[in-house]
């Protein structure tokens, strides 16, 4: 979730249920992020709602998860081949 106020309420639910909670950051530079949003609107095939835009009020209302988050926060680096993300993310424990 973007607001650290989502994610302590997504906490919270999980612990209330007995479940394990994990944030996963999925993290690129903003000028790939405005890329990507780019590439998609020019296709027209994608049934994303992302615009430019979207992407802008987004990076205004992100809180980056905190130091007190990290126990549970795994970054995942998104600006490489979907392969070497697919692998890190297949190394993450579980």
């Amino acid at each position: 979730s973007l607001q650290r106020a989502e994610r302590t309420a997504m906490q919270a639910l999980a612990a209330r249920a007995g479940a394990g909670f994990r944030l996963l950051l999925c993290d690129a530079p903003p000028a790939v992020l405005a890329q990507r949003v780019g590439e998609r609107l020019a296709a027209g095939r994608d049934p994303s709602d992302a615009t430019p835009a979207v992407l802008a009020r987004q990076q205004r209302w992100f809180e980056r998860p905190g130091a007190d988050e990290a126990g549970h926060t795994w970054r995942v680096d998104t600006d490489r081949p979907i392969d070497a993300v697919l692998a890190q993310v297949d190394r993450l424990p579980v």
